[in-house]
């Protein structure tokens, strides 16, 4: 008996024998005099199962990141006042426990995965702690990071024109000897020697998968290395006997599951007799214009190209790249709706070569860096061409492109910024694209195009992507992009999880946006934490779907800044009837963004900056 208990029992007593010896003009004298008395005996006497119920608390919150690898874990640490279990029902071939019950006081449980994740995704579970009446209940929210199902040591190679073997080596945990397969594209296909497949290797249509239709067949692997891990590919390639150089791409797979492939992988060939321009004269810095402004003092866009041959500017095909980068520049909101404030420039320039090898000579030297998707040219002969059509003095308003006459997936930018405070930033940019032709929107022409010369090119936005090799953005960084911020660009993230101290605090709070579903986003220029971006996705994270309004109305003040003079000033009710106008008709023009980035896309090579004045 409780001592509460107790004391019901004693006071019941007292206040009986007292009744029955006190007058009856004490009666009233007597129940105020005890009411305190019988309230603390009525609340002693209540059952056990009214006692506050136990509580389980967290400094850092319930929820985990594992790795990938089994040998590693994450700690999870909390305080319960009464003794706990874990239920693990459904989740105990994922997961382990170091221990799945306790008492109460500070408790630490050591998780781990139970299976290396290699499906180019991450994985997602929950468990629960329970005190032990069961009257405290917590889940805990669990994302096991995954590892590519295949690291392999170069995403670019060259074969020789005569032909040869490549060996192609790459580590995996998943079991390939038995289940690989290749998807590839027709021009692969084509390059490679099936004779020298598995006998059940030969090429067949796979069918339309999710990314287009590819071409699959079984290949096979040899286990190389101690670790277990390890396996050599070899692929022959035929001769090159066409008079171009031949570029293929494909992917590793396991089975048919589209989930598990691995980054794209390119082979260039050059062919046994390449032709070569003849003429390098004739039609060498010729300037067009493609478009004239109909509004304002005209903002510059000036349209380059690189390996394109003498015949490829007399045949059509270089006019014809040309107008295919007009149409994917305003082919998003703002840029659609300002599309009669550009004037849009095409110049023409002859290479040598119309292939991008170590030996190459083409305009603008632009090279492919192995194992990304980073490009490099000569910057100061870009300009030297682009000034042939707007002048010197436009060049700081100017946005130049150059095509790159590849097929690859690949896209750099580089930023030019005045070293001013400013709203508006100031500066020209160079954006190498090549013309893409994957089948996946992501990795298309027009997507790479709006992300590197719309996005970082013209309004200078930082990437909102993460990079997971890249996790707390270090103080140095930090520092760089308020730098940047200060004159006018990176304006699309945030070094603050508060949204009201963002650049798109106004629209965050202006319900009209609500759709958007702006706030700050942890991941960001390039950082995956300590950098927050205005939307879950957008254009500047995976190159799929439209610009967020951070993007939008830079976009806008750097054109109408340029187009109207210094006169002009900024009016945020202006802007925001321009876009939700404008936003509303162009919807058609604004591709769908997914919900998250995909685990299979490679991000575009990070801008490289320069600042006015130096090189």
């Amino acid at each position: 008996m409780s001592f509460f208990s107790f004391s019901c029992n004693i006071f019941t007593i007292v206040i009986l024998f007292l009744k029955s010896k006190i007058s009856f003009y004490m009666k009233f004298w007597y129940k105020f005099l005890f009411l305190p008395v019988f309230i603390l005996a009525l609340v002693g006497c209540k059952d056990d199962d009214d006692q506050t119920i136990p509580t389980l608390s967290a400094k850092d919150g319930f929820s985990l990141v594992l790795p990938y690898d089994i040998n590693k874990g994450a700690n999870l640490t909390f305080t319960a006042s009464d003794d706990w279990t874990i239920s693990s029902t459904g989740i105990s071939s994922w997961l382990s426990f170091s221990k799945t019950s306790g008492g109460d006081g500070e408790n630490t449980i050591l998780v781990k995965a139970r299976n290396y994740n290699c499906t180019n995704e991450d994985e997602h579970y929950s468990f629960t702690i329970t005190s032990t009446n069961a009257k405290g209940t917590t889940n805990v929210d669990v994302t096991v990071t995954h590892e590519p199902v295949f690291r392999v040591a170069s995403l670019s190679y060259e074969a020789d024109p005569k032909g040869e073997t490549l060996h192609i080596s790459v580590k995996t945990k998943a079991n390939i000897l038995s289940s690989l397969f290749l998807l590839c594209d027709k021009e692969f296909e084509s390059m490679l020697d099936q004779s020298e497949l598995p006998s059940n290797g030969k090429a067949k249509v796979h069918g339309q998968t999710k990314s287009g239709k590819k071409w699959c067949m079984r290949v096979a692997a040899t286990r190389a290395g101690a670790s277990g891990d390890e396996y050599i590919l070899d692929f022959v390639i035929k001769p090159n006997t066409t008079s171009h150089v031949r570029t293929g791409c494909f992917w590793l797979g396991v089975g048919n599951d589209e989930s598990m492939l691995s980054d794209m992988i390119t082979v260039s060939q050059k062919a046994l007799d390449t032709y070569s321009s003849q003429d390098m004269k004739t039609d060498d810095g010729k300037v067009t214009q493609l478009q004239k402004h109909k509004l304002g003092k005209g903002v510059p866009i000036v349209l380059l190209g690189d390996g394109f041959l003498d015949r490829d500017i007399t045949s059509g095909k270089y006019r014809k790249a040309s107008k295919k980068a007009l149409e994917g520049l305003f082919s998003l909101h703002p840029m659609t709706a300002l599309k009669d404030y550009f004037d849009v420039y095409e110049v023409t320039a002859v290479s040598y070569n119309d292939y991008f090898f170590d030996d190459s000579n083409t305009a603008f030297s632009s090279s492919f860096t192995s194992n990304s998707t980073r490009i490099d040219g000569d910057n100061d002969k870009v300009m030297e061409y682009a000034m042939k059509a707007i002048g010197e003095n436009r060049l700081d308003d100017a946005l130049i492109v150059v095509l790159i006459n590849d097929t690859r997936y690949a896209g750099t930018c580089s930023m030019y910024i005045d070293e001013k405070k400013l709203d508006i930033p100031n500066g020209c940019s160079i954006a190498y694209v090549p013309l893409v032709e994957a089948a996946e929107e992501q990795m298309a022409f027009a997507s790479v195009l709006c992300h590197e010369a719309v996005g970082h090119g013209f309004a200078k936005l930082a990437d909102e992507y993460d990079n997971v090799e890249l996790v707390k953005i270090p103080d140095d960084s930090k520092q760089e992009i308020i730098l940047h911020q200060g004159y006018g660009c990176y304006r699309n993230v945030a070094l603050d999880s508060d949204v009201k101290k963002s650049y798109w605090a106004d629209f965050a709070a202006d319900s009209r946006y609500g759709s958007e579903k702006l706030g700050c986003y942890e991941g960001g220029a390039t950082y995956a934490m300590g950098v927050y971006r205005p939307t879950k996705n957008s254009i500047m994270n995976d190159n799929s779907g439209g610009f967020n309004v951070a993007g939008r109305v830079m976009i806008y003040k750097r054109c109408m800044k340029i187009a109207m003079g210094s006169s002009w000033k900024f009016k945020l009710a202006d802007f925001i009837a321009f876009d939700l106008e404008n936003g509303r008709a162009d919807a058609s023009n604004k591709r769908k963004s997914p919900a998250k980035r995909s685990g299979k896309f490679v991000p575009l090579g990070t801008p490289k900056v320069f600042y006015l004045g130096k090189k």
